[in-house]
Order: C-alpha cells, then sequence, then structure tokens
C-alpha cells in the first residue's frame, strides 16, 4: 500500500470513529431541547441520564380574569403548554409524573394542554394514563366573581375547563376516557351547565350522551359565568340556556327530560320565568309547550 492510499485509509477510519461516536445533543438540557422543539435532542439527553421530572422554569399564564398567574413548570408541563405531542410521548414513557401540579396555581399538563387547546397532547397524556378527573385550583380560571364569595377555592377540572373554551374534540377525547361529566366545580356548576350557559350546543348533546345530569342544580343563580348570589341555589342548566336565549340548546335539554318547573330556592324563579323577563318569547312558547 502506498503512502497516498495508507493516508486515506487512516483518515476513512478516523472518520468512521468519529461518526458513529456517541450521538450529541443539540441543546445542553431537556428544558432547552423542549423549548425548541428538539424531539432527537430530548430523546438523546434523556438516554443520558436526564431527569424527566426535573423543573421547567417559570410561565406566567394569563387567565380568563385577564391576570397573569405565574406557575412552576415541570418539563411535562413546559411540553404541554408548548403543544408539543412527541415529546411529551416519550417524557411520559420515561416516567415523568403525569399528575405532579405546580406549587402557585395547582394545575397539571392535563389541564394546560386542555386550556390551549393542544388536543393531540391531551390525547397523549390520557392514553399515558393521566388521571382525567383530578381536581385543580387554578384561581382566575372562571370569567367573573361571584357575589358573596371571596374565591379562596376554585376547585374544578379538565373537563370543564375544555366545556368553558369550547375544545369538543378535547371534551370527546376526555368522555370517552371516563372524565366524570357529573362532577360539580366549587360554585356548583356542572360541565353541562357551563356547556348550556356559554351555548356550545354539540358539546351540550355530547355530554347528555354521557350521562349528564340534565337536572343538576349549582349553588348560585344567574349566569355561570356571571354574578350570582349563594343563597339563591337551585340553578339548572335550562335555566342558564334560558337565560343567555340559547333556544336549540333548550329544546335539546327538554327533549333530555330537563324540569321546567324546577325553582330556585331564593326567589323562586322557574326557567319560564326566567325566559319572560328576558323577552325570549320563542323559548316561552317552547316551555309551556313542553307542558302539554
Amino acid at each position: 500500500m502506498n503512502k497516498s492510499k495508507l493516508l486515506s485509509a487512516l483518515f476513512l477510519a478516523a472518520f468512521m470513529l468519529t461518526s458513529c461516536g456517541p450521538a450529541k445533543p443539540k441543546y445542553a438540557s431537556l428544558s432547552e431541547a423542549i423549548d425548541a422543539g428538539d424531539l432527537k435532542s430530548a430523546k438523546i439527553l434523556i438516554a443520558n441520564g436526564a431527569d424527566v421530572n426535573g423543573p421547567g422554569g417559570e410561565y406566567e399564564l394569563v387567565m380568563n380574569d385577564g391576570m397573569g398567574h405565574e406557575i412552576k413548570m415541570s418539563l411535562l408541563m413546559k411540553a404541554a403548554i408548548g403543544g408539543r405531542t412527541k415529546i411529551v410521548e416519550t417524557i411520559a414513557a420515561a416516567g415523568a409524573d403525569l399528575n405532579a401540579k405546580d406549587e402557585n396555581e395547582g394545575l397539571n399538563a392535563l389541564w394546560l394542554a386542555v386550556f390551549f387547546g393542544h388536543a393531540e397532547v391531551v390525547k397523549t397524556l390520557v392514553a399515558a394514563g393521566a388521571d382525567v378527573n383530578t381536581m385543580v385550583l387554578g384561581k382566575g380560571w372562571n370569567v367573573e366573581h361571584y357575589e358573596d364569595d371571596p374565591h379562596e377555592d376554585e376547585s374544578h377540572t379538565a373537563l370543564m375547563v375544555a366545556v368553558q373554551k369550547g375544545h369538543a374534540e378535547i371534551v370527546n377525547a376526555l368522555v370517552t376516557a371516563g372524565a366524570n361529566v357529573n362532577t360539580a366545580e366549587t360554585h356548583g356548576f356542572t360541565a353541562l351547565i357551563i356547556a348550556a350557559d356559554l351555548g356550545h350546543a354539540d358539546i351540550v348533546k355530547t355530554l347528555l350522551a354521557a350521562g349528564a345530569d340534565v337536572n343538576a342544580q349549582a349553588h348560585f343563580f344567574h349566569s355561570a359565568f356571571g354574578k350570582g348570589h349563594r343563597k339563591n341555589a337551585g340553578h339548572t342548566s335550562l335555566m342558564s340556556a334560558t337565560g343567555k336565549g340559547h333556544t336549540e340548546i333548550v329544546k335539546t335539554l327538554i327533549a333530555a327530560g330537563a324540569d321546567v318547573n324546577a325553582k330556585t330556592s331564593y326567589y323562586g324563579e322557574t326557567a319560564r320565568g326566567i325566559a319572560e323577563r328576558n323577552n325570549f318569547h320563542e323559548i316561552v312558547t317552547l316551555l309551556d309547550e313542553s307542558q302539554k
């Protein structure tokens, strides 16, 4: 072998040794890889011993109250917020705590994925075993405050957030995964009452098909996302839909067996009275005809 061929062989051997060595991640930390959406680096870092339950940093989440709420993220939460489906799947498979909550707001990865409308991330977390019925605190998820309520506790489920946001695909995924459609949040509102109030007709049908109690009553009266009074309990999904003039939902609820004569505890108001007060004449007629 001449000198030229020998040098070529040595160069090739050196190149092969270098290229076949251990894969190196593009980013130094798993948190950085998640930020960049770099699945390859995330896998290398995890294979090299990165802690999948390590901290993901802080994040200012602007909730429905318009205020910023600082949460301390896990790495899984960070991936969920960013909609990094494959990284979520990888971290979950590597042993991440699927139900870990941040210490400030009590939120978890599933709640965050729902809040941001990342349906595929939600499905991935559910498939990995995330608890779809965990109650989380999440102060500020509700739009308005309730009179006579200090707002010290706003416990609710991911399903309620999906309903409030109108994420029909996510609602379907959670219901299919076994989410309890009759769980009530702190003020007594169920997912069905919220859906009826906000006019989400398809979600109302989904919840009813899943066994939602059409006659469940809340602790407050009036809009599920407006001011109300604790002493005036008895608010139903039919009253919610009636008060907002959601005619098609009223029809759906009546067909599902809603009690048109149910009354609130303090004012003794019925769905018909609410419709009449708001000049929703078509709904008044529907309620009257339902009793013939």
